[in-house]
């Protein structure tokens, strides 16, 4: 991840200031050991890039500068709450294992096995980026410039 900044003046205006202003530190590093147990036992594939990620993020509500729309990255709400047969559906759609590590409103937040990110709302996904910083800027920065444009088969 590029190295975030936030100047303290002015307007929000990228998503690494959203991302440091929602508590996110180079040096950020949380047990996670509970949340991947819980992913595990709920049936979700755990794919190599997300205890790095969970480590970095998990915990954070990432909000737009007017607060109203937030990106959530948890992992023990995700293990709850993310359909297990929608993360499976998208996983063959996409060809790969998904994890869902979050949610922005009701859509799921998963991580592919190559580390980019998808969003899906039941049939609907898409892919929103290879790292956060996209997602963020497409979700908060500029909201509606990401779609959900794929559709799982039936």
């Amino acid at each position: 991840m590029q190295q975030l900044h936030n100047t303290g003046a002015g307007p929000v205006t990228n998503s690494h200031d959203l991302i440091q202003m929602a508590g996110w530190t180079p040096d950020r590093n949380v047990d996670v050991a509970a949340e991947l147990r819980e992913l595990d036992e709920a049936g979700f594939a755990v794919t190599r890039f997300v205890p790095r990620f969970l480590a970095g993020y998990s915990g954070l509500t990432i909000g737009s500068q007017d607060a109203t729309r937030a990106l959530v990255i948890d992992g023990h709400k995700a293990a709850r709450c993310a359909d297990p047969e929608w993360c499976t559906a998208y996983a063959q759609a996409i060809g790969m294992p998904v994890t869902p590590v979050g949610e922005y409103s009701h859509m799921t937040l998963v991580i592919d096995e190559t580390g980019r990110f998808w969003g899906g709302f039941d049939q609907s996904y898409g892919l929103l980026g290879s790292d956060l910083v996209d997602v963020v800027h497409g979700l908060l920065v500029e909201p509606g410039s990401l779609h959900l444009d794929r559709e799982v088969p039936e």
